[in-house]
């Protein structure tokens, strides 16, 4: 009988004790990680599931530790420090014993709300600046404008805690206009991953600006162009400042039109010209607005595209002096009107 009773008490004494223990206390041991900047999208209360991962221990315990309550931020440009020890405390509080979790991280952890949460702008800045840089150019002559806000939003979602690093991969050609752009995002906690953006780029490129009508054959002077700083969304080989002097037009170019490379050839100068004393040739001679076409003109010197050169009418055995177009053409100075082949 006296056995008996020791028993039970010892049963009840266990009873009891259970009871009085959390059941949490026998569960996994429960590892939360703090986070290094936190970004919210509006004002309110900073949990702990905001501010750390939480893994290990049963699924109850990592949803109630995740909803503990830490900070309250007040306005959107507001922003709160939250210590580990601060974070160690409330678990504690609540009732988990500290041989049952651990926290690991930095010391602190900033959290911040507002216009920095928004993915958008942070990554045309560094997209452009990225393009600035591996392409030479200088700082503000790129402009990137995201396309696709379903993009930038999925990405949105995986950066949602904790700050990040980017890799910019370009290809070997400027981008520019209406393409695409790939970027390796590098969070601080999480694994690496690259994305692709529809994106707009505008490139602020130094181009050549016709001041005048340009004339198939004349050799360009400084006169003959302004050198302006255009935003551009299409590729095309522009012309560069030293390219344009000393050229000679291949094709009419119109007052405001810029300047292209294929526009300019180079002034041939061989040992052969390819306008010899005595050949024939026909020559072009303004008259008003409208020209006339000379046909069998005599050279009488001898030069290349670009070059003056004197000739004479066999008709009125007049002398002119023309600017060479091409191999069997030359046009009568000074030049107006268009050139008719």
């Amino acid at each position: 009988m006296k056995t008996y009773s020791s028993n039970l008490i010892y049963a009840t004494f266990v009873c009891v004790w259970l009871c009085a223990v959390p059941v949490h206390s026998f569960a996994q041991q429960i590892q939360v990680s703090m986070r290094s900047h936190v970004l919210r999208p509006s004002a309110g209360m900073v949990s702990v599931g905001d501010v750390a991962e939480i893994a290990g221990g049963s699924a109850s315990d990592r949803r109630r530790i995740a909803h503990l309550d830490l900070e309250s931020i007040r306005s959107q440009s507001a922003k709160c420090l939250i210590p580990r020890k601060q974070l160690e405390m409330r678990i504690l509080i609540d009732g988990y014993p500290r041989t049952q979790f651990s926290v690991s991280g930095p010391e602190a952890v900033l959290v911040s709300c507002g216009k920095t949460t928004r993915l958008a702008p942070r990554l045309e800045t560094e997209l452009a600046n990225e393009i600035e840089r591996q392409f030479a150019l200088g700082v503000g002559d790129v402009t990137v404008r995201l396309a696709n806000e379903q993009q930038t939003k999925a990405v949105q979602d995986k950066l949602k805690h904790g700050d990040y690093q980017t890799t910019v991969l370009l290809s070997d050609q400027l981008p520019m206009g209406q393409t695409s752009v790939e970027v390796e995002f590098a969070p601080n906690h999480g694994p690496h991953f690259v994305e692709r953006f529809d994106a707009k780029i505008i490139v602020s490129i130094r181009v050549a600006l016709a001041k005048q009508p340009i004339e198939r054959g004349v050799v360009l002077d400084s006169s003959m162009f302004n050198l302006v700083q255009r935003p551009i969304v299409r590729k095309a080989d522009f012309a560069r400042d030293g390219y344009l002097v000393g050229r000679v037009a291949k094709r009419n170019i119109a007052s405001n039109e810029v300047i292209l490379s294929s526009y300019l050839a180079e002034r041939t100068h061989s040992r052969e010209p390819i306008i010899k004393r005595n050949d024939l040739l026909d020559v072009i001679v303004p008259l008003g607005r409208n020209e006339i076409r000379l046909k069998n003109a005599k050279s009488l010197s001898t030069g290349d595209v670009g070059d003056t050169i004197t000739v004479i009418n066999t008709r009125s055995n007049r002398q002119l002096s023309a600017i060479v177009v091409d191999r069997n053409l030359a046009r009568v100075l000074p030049i107006t009107g268009k050139v008719r082949r």
